[in-house]
């Protein structure tokens, strides 16, 4: 069976995402919406946020998968309360 496609796993393997998407980002963007999210708890909130990822079954781009993901660190930093 030929070659049909090669996948790369871009996001902190092969390049680091842009400053928006580390914890003074989500603090920035956070504020211009009225949140008050502290950039100490990123980390911690990230972690949780990957250990609760589901992914499609089809291995498909769901763009819902990902606003739940972003979701889960807001309220692990704070956003929620």
């Amino acid at each position: 069976m030929p070659l049909r496609a090669v996948l790369f796993d871009v996001d902190f393997t092969i390049a680091k995402p842009g400053p928006d998407l580390g914890p003074e980002g989500y603090q920035r963007l956070g504020q211009r919406f009225g949140l008050e999210l502290e950039p100490e708890r990123y980390g911690e909130a990230r972690a949780h946020a990957v250990s609760t990822l589901e992914r499609h079954p089809e291995l498909d781009h769901d763009e819902q998968v990902w606003v739940l993901f972003t979701e889960q660190i807001i309220r692990g930093m704070g956003g929620d309360s």
